[in-house]
């Protein structure tokens, strides 16, 4: 039964801190992306040259 599932409710604080992690997550993600596509131009730009 749905009905009976608790969600509990965390205190604000707590929530801005997740929120917080969350969102640092998302931009150390795209970042990592970021880095990982200059890495492999590099690599093709080095493979070129050879």
């Amino acid at each position: 039964m749905i009905n009976a599932v608790l969600i509990p409710l965390l205190e604000l604080s707590i929530q801005e801190k997740i929120e917080s992690k969350i969102t640092q997550s998302f931009a150390l993600r795209a970042k990592s992306k970021e880095l990982l596509e200059e890495a492999k131009v590099k690599v093709e730009e080095k493979i070129s040259l050879l």
